[in-house]
Order: C-alpha cells, then structure tokens, then sequence
C-alpha cells in the first residue's frame, strides 16, 4: 500500500508539456488566412454577374425571336423553292439555303428592334 502512495506522490510531481504558445498561433492563424479568401470571392462575384447577365441577354433574345411557320407550310414553302430552281440535288440543297438564309434575316431583324424599358418590344 505504501508504494501505492509513493508512486502516486511520484506521478503528481511531474505534469506533461502542453504545446509551445507559438504552436497555438500558427494553427489558429492558419485556419483563419483572409489573404487568400477574397480571389474566390472576386470569382464568384463575376461569375453570378455573368450568369445573370447571359440569362437576362438570352431571355430577351427569346421574346423577340419568332419561330417559323408550322412545319407543313415550310415544307411545303421549301418544295416550291425547289421546283422554282429546277429539279435534282442542287435545286433541293440551293432552296434549303434560302430557307436558312431567310431565316437568318428574319432572327436577325427581330433582334434589332427597340426594347422598351420593361424589356420588352415596344
């Protein structure tokens, strides 16, 4: 019993070494280095600019787009193209090109119309 005693005496008389103070400042100051958190809030901030940016730029171009007629009146549009420049794969391939060309014009002339101050055509 008596070295029970002696041996905890003992172990009281000895504490362990805490870390350095220094220690303790390096890992808090590391976890917590605001020199390199603002790049990624400088890329974030352009990023949600450009993306709301292209959306509103995509969503206008969308109102004033006009589709093209059903699909029936453009085939039929697209035959008598055809048959107006003669018959055979160069008749077909030249009218496709006008069809796409007029398509073009027409998406073309969309986007150059006035925008009111909702977004809007006016």
């Amino acid at each position: 019993m008596n070295d029970d005693h002696d041996l905890e005496t003992l172990l009281r008389r000895y504490q362990p070494v805490g870390p350095p103070p220094a220690l303790r400042t390096r890992i808090v100051d590391s976890a917590v280095d605001r020199r390199r958190a603002w790049p990624w809030a400088v890329a974030a901030a352009a990023l949600l600019a450009a993306t709301v940016g292209l959306h509103m730029g995509t969503s206008r171009l969308g109102r004033q787009v006009h589709f093209p007629e059903r699909v029936d009146e453009r085939i039929a549009a697209l035959v008598e193209l055809e048959q107006s420049f003669g018959e055979g794969e160069e008749a077909r391939e030249l009218a496709a090109r006008v069809m796409r060309e007029r398509d073009l014009i027409g998406v073309l002339e969309a986007a150059r119309l006035p925008v009111g101050a909702s977004g809007g055509p006016r």
